[in-house]
């Protein structure tokens, strides 16, 4: 395979270098060899762009597959699928049709994997935020019973008769009412008067 690659490199450049206008088929070789080398080296994404180019200037199916495995080690499983079938449909051989549906199956399989890993992983999301919920809703439950306990613990208010200005006032009021008995209660002065005076 490798020495088809350069063959057809060579003949591209030697097109090239005789001045004639290079074909289809040979910008499609060329294309698909870049592709291969690309591929190889691990650059898939270049792979990709290699490989389609091949396949506009001549549809081969055989970079159908090719397109697709790109794709696949590019991290693109979903694209990989489309190239894939599509390869399918160009009636392969019994060995290609069993390896590339081997490869459909794997594919499927992943993405199911990650399918429920992603539904495991958003249920395990959805009951972290209810208990995180439940524990906020916990800790305003126990920060109002610790008020009320604080309020039931509070001192209560003092009785009227253990202030201090009851007994202020209470005094004061004792101390009028005594003056105001004491006033009321003296003997009063004796005043003569003339009738008083002309009688002794």
């Amino acid at each position: 395979m490798r020495i088809e690659r350069a063959f057809a490199l060579v003949a591209l450049l030697s097109t090239l270098a005789l001045g004639a206008e290079p074909t289809a088929e040979d910008q499609a070789r060329a294309a698909a060899a870049m592709g291969k080398v690309a591929f190889d080296a691990g650059d898939f994404t270049v792979a990709v762009a290699r490989y389609q180019e091949a396949w506009r200037l001549k549809p081969v199916p055989g970079l159908l597959f090719n397109i697709g495995q790109s794709f696949r080690r590019a991290g693109n499983s979903t694209e990989a699928l489309v190239f894939f079938r599509r390869y399918l449909e160009t009636s392969p051989s019994e060995d290609q049709v069993a390896s590339t549906e081997a490869l459909i199956h794997d594919i499927e399989r992943t993405q199911s994997q990650l399918r429920e890993v992603r539904t495991r992983e958003l249920k395990l999301d959805e009951t972290r935020v209810a208990l995180a919920r439940a524990e906020a809703k916990n800790a305003s439950q126990r920060l109002e019973l610790e008020l009320a306990a604080r309020k039931a613990t509070a001192p209560p208010e003092p009785l009227l008769t253990q202030r201090w200005w009851f007994w202020a006032g209470l005094g004061v009021l004792v101390a009028g009412a005594a003056t105001a008995t004491a006033v009321a209660t003296a003997p009063r002065p004796f005043t003569p008067t003339w009738p008083d005076i002309n009688a002794r």
